[in-house]
């Protein structure tokens, strides 16, 4: 098994989980990271199958995203969702939230820069603001 190379913070999110296309079901993240997180759902046998996630927080800075995901295992704590793809500009406001939470916000942007990431649907955008 691939060890994870980014940090999790024990943060919630609410959200929706939709696996292989089908209805959309409440979720929250129990912990996330740049490149995926353990989420709790209702559902059972989610582990290998494409997901879809869109997550959201209800402060005043409102934070939404989409990610695609793939559901890698499922135990009584949840389902964890390594994160396949996702739009540019939602990457940069995951980094930028994870970044908000934290004590050493440095790591977060090192992860950012250097470590693992989606792939990011509009990565020219991504480039430009970051090259």
């Amino acid at each position: 098994m691939e060890k994870r190379k980014n940090m999790r913070l024990p943060l919630r999110l609410l959200g929706h989980l939709s696996l292989d296309g089908t209805q959309y079901h409440p979720t929250e993240t129990r912990d996330i990271s740049l490149n995926g997180g353990l989420f709790r759902h209702a559902l059972n046998g989610c582990t290998n199958r494409r997901c879809q996630l869109n997550l959201f927080t209800a402060e005043t800075n409102a934070f939404s995203i989409t990610i695609e995901g793939w559901a890698v295992y499922e135990n009584d704590a949840g389902c964890g969702i390594k994160f396949l793809s996702m739009d540019a500009t939602d990457f940069i406001g995951l980094k930028e939230f994870l970044a908000n939470q934290v004590l050493n916000p440095h790591a977060i942007h090192r992860e950012f820069l250097e470590g693992p990431r989606p792939q990011l649907t509009d990565r020219a955008s991504f480039l430009s603001a970051y090259s």
